[in-house]
């Protein structure tokens, strides 16, 4: 396929609308930095407040969940690093390994989740009405925890969605032509993990020594 083909209106240069994609992407990510950035804060703040509450809370989390979700994001990255590599010499083969890799990695990261999400459910950890730990600021930390760890795993959802667009595109079609796709959804991927190595110490590290 030629590069000219994928030039959609109203652009009529690749350059410029690789550009412009590009700057899309950048703003959209710092959109979401700010997003994050306001969580972070909120729980700062609040943790503050109930310093004692907020370590009780994160010494019920689990770490063991944590750490492995942890290797696999940072082990899912390096792996992407590897795959826009491979689509510019370009090895398609294996452009496609890398990529399902990746996304095994990613599918595997939601998975742990989901199992340490049950785990907390059945510890009465979920702050309900139900929830078993005594301080109000233990709960609090439970929610920001729910909200913080939840809005993460929709956005590795979507990242997971990008790259198996990028894999089924590495079946389909010469994944030459969309190497601005490979490199945009790879930074996406980046920014979730780079998030997670904020999540990771506040969460499951705080408190602990």
């Amino acid at each position: 396929m030629s590069t000219e083909a994928l030039v959609h209106p109203p652009f009529v240069d690749r350059q410029r609308q690789d550009e412009a994609y590009t700057l899309g992407v950048w703003i959209f990510l710092a959109g979401e930095m700010l997003f994050f950035g306001a969580l972070f804060c909120g729980y700062a703040i609040v943790r503050s407040l109930h310093t004692a509450e907020f370590v009780y809370g994160a010494k019920h989390t689990d770490p063991v969940f944590g750490t492995i979700n942890t290797v696999l994001l940072l082990t899912s990255s390096a792996v992407l690093t590897m795959a826009e590599r491979a689509a510019v010499v370009p090895w398609r083969r294996a452009v496609r390994i890398l990529l399902a890799l990746a996304l095994a990695l990613g599918i595997g990261f939601l998975i742990t989740k989901g199992l340490e999400y049950k785990s907390d459910v059945d510890k009465q950890l979920f702050p309900n009405a139900n929830f078993s730990l005594p301080p109000d600021g233990a709960r609090m930390f439970f929610g920001f925890y729910w909200m913080i760890t939840g809005v993460h795993a929709l956005h590795l959802t979507i990242g997971c969605a990008f790259v198996g667009r990028l894999l089924w595109i590495s079946f389909r079609k010469d994944i030459v032509p969309h190497q601005l796709s490979v490199r945009l959804s790879i930074l996406y991927w980046h920014f979730v993990d780079i998030i997670w190595l904020f999540v990771y110490p506040l969460l499951y590290l705080a408190g602990r020594g």
